[in-house]
């Protein structure tokens, strides 16, 4: 269904540049919501895998500046790959 809708916009004139530009919109606000839901569910999950494992994780994950950076740098590097 995906490559019809491609095919669709080729025929109406589309050029390249906005088919990928579409594309990659697409897929990083895909990648984007889901990094985000990811990092909401370890947030909430975190005192529980604490209580089963010897090592004690203090802070949140939201305010740490370290986990916000990686977590945009493999949603910008998922987004490229796809």
């Amino acid at each position: 269904m995906r490559s019809k809708e491609i095919g669709l916009r080729k025929m109406m004139g589309s050029n390249p540049q906005n088919l990928v530009a579409q594309l990659m919109t697409e897929t990083s606000v895909v990648v984007l919501i889901a990094g985000f839901i990811a990092l909401g569910l370890a947030e909430i999950l975190l005192p529980n895998l604490q209580s089963c494992s010897i090592v004690k994780l203090t802070g949140y994950l939201f305010t740490d500046p370290f986990i916000m950076v990686s977590l945009l740098a493999i949603i910008v590097l998922v987004t490229l790959l796809s």
